[in-house]
């Protein structure tokens, strides 16, 4: 049987896993320890599920060890496999210890460069020169056929 499961992508504040298995489970379930050895989630996800991600971990104590196991409809374990010494990276990168370079860049195509903001208003005219230092008075609305 073929146990691949691997880090896909590591930020600063999320894992996400990928798994590949030949076992057809009713179900999977995924858990996530913090470095203090408490499970910090649990997923349960249906069979046809093949990945998962843990967002919010920026908090908690590294280094995180993810465990899958593929349960079927009696409540046997069919397949399980797990990954230990998980760090988060701000790079957007997968961050295992241990990880080849080949394997960390696959799986993620996002760039992890930010967008500058943009404005969605077009930049203000510049004021003259003598209408500098005075505000105008409020000219009156129109009365429309909704307003009467």
């Amino acid at each position: 049987m073929r146990t691949a499961l691997r880090v896909v992508r590591a930020t600063r504040d999320q894992l996400r896993v990928e798994w590949s298995a030949e076992a057809d489970p009713l179900s999977w379930q995924v858990v996530c320890w913090d470095g203090c050895d408490a499970a910090v989630a649990r997923l349960r996800l249906s069979g046809t599920h093949r990945r998962a991600t843990f967002a919010g971990l920026a908090r908690l104590q590294q280094p995180f060890t993810i465990a899958v196991s593929g349960v079927g409809g009696d409540g046997s374990v069919l397949w399980q496999a797990g990954l230990a010494d998980l760090y988060l990276s701000p790079g957007g990168s997968a961050g295992r210890a241990g990880v080849s370079e080949r394997t960390r860049g696959q799986g993620s195509t996002v760039s992890p460069r930010r967008r500058e903001p943009v404005s969605p208003k077009r930049p203000k005219k510049d004021a003259p020169a003598d209408k500098t230092g005075k505000t105008r008075k409020p000219k009156p609305k129109k009365k429309t056929a909704r307003g009467k």
